[in-house]
């Protein structure tokens, strides 16, 4: 896709659908792709628009977008042949999605609904393990081919089991509630913060260092600590590393899970970076 392609493009008004076969070259063609992003308010938002004809939130539309491209790349490997994004889009609404709810396709349901319900961990209301793997993928490959900063923070819960143990199951899900709404609280909208699993969230910071990330996770496990004191004593203990000397996000999340190791210890209840 040239150039001029791309700058027409970008004078596209908030909900006129795009070319399909625009569209077909953003899911194929990155440097095209990253421009658009880059020039167009709610760039994520036109696009969903255009496959689906629903207007939803561009957080959201943002996190479709990154699966309906991941399942297209995953279909075609198994495939070994091109499928095109609108096969790829019905695939993942209406196999992947849809097969495991009570949601029809979007003619009777909302498709925001849809994406909340196929992305957000039910408990915390933090997004959900399968789409942070993609998510994380994405923006570790965005940070390293734009030069940004990209930074990852993973907390895990003090002694949880013991909560459990003393309090019972429901004082448990209470507490990984509360300390969902905590974080959802101290994040930016472009942050995403994840149940990671059982009573270990994290937090991945786009364009944020990892001194700036550890500002943030500290005002969180201040918050933490504050909110449980007169109860069940709460504490959490965070681990955070970014992208700079990590060759892949692999590296990133060991990086982070090995801060945390550091901060259970050297005591628990504090925040580390790598």
């Amino acid at each position: 896709m040239d150039q001029e392609t791309v700058k027409k493009i970008i004078s596209i008004q908030e909900e006129t659908v795009l070319d399909q076969s625009i569209i077909e070259g953003f899911a194929y063609d990155e440097n095209a792709f990253d421009t658009y992003v880059e020039k167009t308010i709610d760039p994520y938002s036109q696009i969903i628009f255009t496959l689906t004809h629903k207007k939803i939130a561009e957080a959201k539309a943002r996190l479709l977008w990154i699966k309906i491209t991941a399942h297209l790349q995953l279909l075609e490997q198994q495939l070994g042949r091109k499928i095109g994004l609108n096969v790829a889009t019905l695939d993942y609404l209406e196999n992947i999605v849809v097969k495991n709810t009570t949601y029809k396709i979007i003619d009777e349901a909302s498709l925001e609904a849809i994406v909340d319900f196929s992305t957000i961990d039910e408990l915390t209301q933090l997004y959900n393990r399968d789409i942070f793997d993609v998510f994380i993928k994405k923006l570790f490959e965005e940070s390293k081919r734009n030069k940004s900063v990209l930074s990852y923070a993973m907390f895990d819960i003090d002694d949880f089991k013991k909560v459990n143990d003393t309090y019972g199951h429901q004082i448990g899900d209470h507490v990984l509630k509360t300390i969902g709404d905590i974080i959802k609280k101290n994040i930016r909208e472009m942050d995403m913060g994840v149940r990671y699993g059982g009573e270990e969230l994290g937090i991945i910071f786009p364009n944020i260092d990892k001194n700036s990330a550890v500002s943030i996770a500290e005002r969180i496990r201040k918050s933490i600590e504050a909110v449980f004191k007169n109860d069940q004593h709460v504490t959490i203990s965070c681990g955070i590393a970014d992208n700079n000397d990590q060759k892949d996000v692999v590296s990133l999340i060991n990086a982070a899970d090995e801060a945390l190791y550091k901060a259970k210890e050297a005591g628990k209840n504090q925040v580390c970076s790598q």
